[in-house]
């Protein structure tokens, strides 16, 4: 008798501690980084793209900027782009119980990953994040091109900016901004 209920209190511990997950698409990745080290995150970004152009979102769970891009700007770039560029998303500032959920609402298609806050606050300082959304390109080279607010997907500029990269042209930044 004892052994039963030794074995249902380890089932129902069991049970209990496991986290609900979220099913999400196959061009969805939930990624984690090779270490600990966060200052090593986006050399392992830019090692794992292959040579491709890279586009980072880095956004958060309660921004409401970044949930308009995912609607219909971020599907768009991405099946333009999906061949040529390695999208990254870099969930900050959030809890992690809302974070597959929201990727799965917006089916938000590309490598993702999320950050502690710790974590989040030496990446912050590689990429010159200011607030979220911010947006990070990097050429084929790893070479960060830019990182602001402005060239999120839906702004026309972005895609040119793509563009040219993938085709190894040079990118004038002078004529990107509104």
């Amino acid at each position: 008798m004892k052994n039963i209920f030794t074995i249902i209190i380890l089932l129902f511990i069991t049970v209990a501690c496991k986290k609900e997950q979220v099913e999400v698409s196959n061009d969805i990745e939930i990624l984690s980084f090779s270490n600990d080290d966060a200052s090593t995150f986006i050399d392992e970004i830019v090692a794992n793209a292959d040579g491709k152009v890279i586009y980072i979102d880095n956004w958060a769970t309660w921004c409401a900027p970044c949930k308009a891009e995912f609607k219909e700007a971020s599907p768009a770039l991405h099946e333009k782009f999906k061949e040529d560029v390695e999208f990254i998303y870099l969930c900050h500032a959030s809890k992690e119980a809302t974070y597959l959920p929201s990727i799965e609402e917006y089916n938000i298609k590309g490598k993702h990953y999320f950050l502690t806050d710790q974590q989040a606050s030496i990446v912050q300082q590689q990429l010159n994040l200011i607030g979220f959304p911010t947006y990070t390109i990097y050429d084929k080279k790893g070479n960060q091109v830019l990182s602001d607010y402005i060239h999120r997907p839906s702004h026309g500029p972005t895609s040119d900016i793509l563009t040219k990269l993938i085709n190894d042209e040079v990118v004038d930044m002078t004529n990107s901004t509104p």
